[in-house]
């Protein structure tokens, strides 16, 4: 028995994904009209085939500009860790398999304006360690990190190199910080020139802004940060955990 043909669109699908396989990321692709006469399919083949593609992250659409090569997401899982220990951006990705590199871009003592002294809970006169680097996956530029820490807790770090390993570790052995809590606020923004270079990826493509404070047990904001992620690369899933109610038997023992 002959199988049955597979669609239109999916063959101009699978036709297109082998095109765009050797391009580089960023690449525009043919527009919908030349594309229509190159695999001689309508255009609504067409425009079904290239949705199938970004729907699977090989591309991405951007409005007015045209559709551009990208590639897979990586799984951003922030949460999952801080159900027992805060681990950071590298411990989180090496622990499931992915290469991490680092290159720092600055890292230097500043005097804080009145937005960070209030993440940071300082007073007027105390200075803050502002680190900023531009974070690899698998050698891909995946994002850039801001993090700011009050130098009254941890001087010296503005020395050290952090081009290698994890900047929680190093607080965590070095400092004996104690990163008992996080708090995380998600926005859409759109990648500026600065970062379309830095992260391969096209000019006013979206963006996804994490921003992140962590605090010690007794409550007090020890670190503040925010990353800008290629939002093709990127996905945050959260984790809500229920606490479990106990309720009293007015007989004997309890009843959930």
């Amino acid at each position: 028995m002959n199988n049955p043909p597979l669609p239109k669109y999916f063959q101009v699908q699978e036709l297109l994904r082998e095109q765009i396989a050797g391009l580089p990321e960023g690449e525009i692709i043919p527009s919908e009209a030349e594309l229509c006469k190159l695999y001689g399919a309508s255009r609504i083949t067409v425009r079904k085939a290239i949705e199938g593609l970004v729907q699977q992250g090989f591309l991405v659409r951007i409005q007015g500009k045209g559709t551009f090569v990208t590639r897979p997401k990586i799984s951003e899982k922030p949460r999952e860790r801080f159900v027992s220990q805060i681990t950071g951006f590298y411990g989180d990705m090496t622990s499931r398999g992915f290469e991490v590199g680092t290159r720092v871009l600055e890292q230097e003592i500043i005097h804080p304006d009145t937005n960070l002294r209030d993440k940071l809970n300082l007073e007027p006169t105390d200075k803050v360690i502002k680190i900023v680097r531009l974070r690899f996956v698998n050698h891909q530029p995946h994002h850039i990190v801001n993090t700011f820490l009050p130098n009254k807790y941890f001087a010296g770090v503005e020395n050290v190199d952090l081009n290698q390993g994890s900047l929680y570790a190093l607080l965590r052995e070095k400092y004996k910080a104690e990163l008992a809590k996080a708090r995380f606020i998600v926005e859409a923004s759109s990648c500026n020139e600065l970062e379309a270079e830095l992260l391969n990826y096209p000019l006013s493509a979206p963006i996804l802004v994490v921003f992140s404070q962590v605090f010690d047990p007794s409550g007090i904001p020890i670190i503040y940060g925010f990353s800008r992620l290629r939002a093709d690369q990127s996905q945050m899933e959260f984790e809500v955990i229920t606490p479990l109610v106990v309720k009293q038997n007015s007989d004997a023992g309890y009843s959930s």
